[in-house]
């Protein structure tokens, strides 16, 4: 266990408080509102994934079996509907366009509020001015232009994400009450499943929290056993979002990811293939190391279909390389190097873990997709990276809050320019939309 997380002592009177200030029931509603506010101010997002299925199949699948069509919406007809219900229930009860965005906006803000309760209970616990780095990370985090994109609208990324955050939450508890709770790693697990099971590309992220677990707490006996407690709650919390809908594609085609993975199941009704997008993939390894530039540039089909250029990750990449410089730097000189009220480059255990979740993700979603959509955790999670950087690589404080607020200033301004952040917006009207 790393000897700077300790164990806290919380008085029974202000177990509902942010840093003994903020009232957890007050900070949730906030994150609500804010998110509600600027789903109504980007409009109504009607991609074209909602054209294509995101009604479609929770529609085939509450209407029909699997032999009520082939096909319907392509290969999207057999992902896993039950996380699209909930829309499709509120629109065919009539529900409003903004009433339905509003409540797809509140539940996505949860990924937000549990970001917020790790930052300002865990990795900012402590230190001077927790609140403010705490704040200034969520502004970090909340201003990527792909979540923006996302926020209130019917892609199931940003709902998988939420259970995503409150599994990572349970993990930062984990390490705070002195590694002894074992429950809530095995419920982070089950978290880490459900999202995974609801869409599949999010596998990526439960096994980065696992492995940055092993990684933080070492190669021992501690160590593998919440490696293994995780990864058992992680198979559960699949087969509960999942399992039954796993179970009906192979009892129907023999594959029960039909029709992925056809090369290792080979179901009759499918080519016996391997279906990748590489869209999004890094062409070699130049590609690969500019891609955090790259995301900064105003084109679309960088990192998502749309332009949303990022600055954070190319400020990022600078941040990492000054920071290992100035590492390597203190090791080697031959007497320590002492700056002026520098916030210095030791990181908590909070942080190393958080950073550790980070890195792995992004090498993960590289490897796999590239997509931003499908990387919600990565970029929600830049935010606070970007200040840790920030803070160790600044020698004073005041001027790191003041670099702080100026990337993010200037980010907020940079990805404004790119105009909307919907991939296709527009007004709100009564239904979301109209079919004849």
């Amino acid at each position: 266990m790393p000897t700077d997380i300790k164990k806290s002592h919380i008085n029974k009177n202000q177990w509902a408080r942010f840093d003994g200030k903020l009232p957890l029931m007050v900070a949730l509603l906030i994150f609500v509102a804010v998110s509600c506010v600027i789903t109504f101010f980007l409009g109504k997002d009607t991609n074209w994934d909602l054209l294509n299925y995101h009604l479609y199949s929770p529609h085939a699948f509450w209407t029909q079996d699997l032999r009520g069509d082939f096909m319907g919406a392509s290969a999207q007809r057999y992902l896993n509907p039950i996380g699209y219900l909930p829309f499709y229930w509120m629109f065919q009860a009539g529900w409003h366009s903004l009433i339905i965005g509003m409540m797809l906006a509140a539940f996505h803000s949860l990924a937000l509020f549990f970001l917020w309760m790790i930052l300002s209970r865990h990795v900012f616990a402590g230190v001077a001015n927790g609140s403010l780095w705490s704040a200034i990370s969520m502004l970090m985090a909340a201003t990527s232009p792909v979540f923006l994109g996302v926020i209130g609208g019917t892609f199931l990324d940003p709902t998988t994400n939420v259970f995503f955050f409150a599994g990572l939450l349970l993990l930062f508890a984990y390490f705070r009450e002195g590694q002894t709770a074992t429950t809530p790693v095995f419920w982070a697990g089950v978290l880490f499943g459900v999202a995974a099971g609801l869409k599949l590309t999010n596998v990526i992220f439960g096994v980065s929290a696992a492995l940055a677990l092993l990684i933080v707490i070492g190669l021992n006996r501690a160590g593998v056993a919440a490696f293994v407690r995780v990864t058992i709650g992680a198979i559960c919390g699949g087969l509960i979002s999942s399992g039954f809908w796993f179970w009906r594609l192979f009892n129907e085609f023999g594959n029960p990811v039909f029709p992925l993975f056809n090369h290792l199941f080979k179901s009759p009704d499918f080519p016996v293939t391997v279906l990748a997008h590489r869209r999004f993939i890094a062409d070699g390894f130049l590609e690969a190391v500019s891609q955090p530039f790259r995301m900064a540039d105003f084109h679309s089909w960088i990192y998502v279909e749309h332009n949303a250029p990022d600055l954070r990750f190319a400020v990022i990449a600078v941040l990492l390389l000054l920071f290992v410089l100035i590492v390597i730097r203190r090791t080697t000189a031959a007497t320590p190097v002492q700056t002026s009220g520098a916030v210095g480059t030791e990181l908590s255990g909070a942080s190393r873990f958080l950073l550790a979740v980070f890195f792995l993700s992004y090498v993960f979603w590289q490897s796999t997709s590239g997509n931003g959509r499908y990387a919600l955790p990565v970029l929600l999670l830049a935010g606070p990276v970007l200040v840790i950087l920030i803070r160790r690589v600044i020698g004073n404080r005041r001027f790191a809050v003041i670099m702080c607020l100026v990337i993010a200033v200037v980010h907020v301004f940079h990805f404004s320019a790119a105009g909307n952040p919907r991939w296709s917006n527009g007004p709100w009207t009564n239904k979301w939309l109209t079919i004849d």
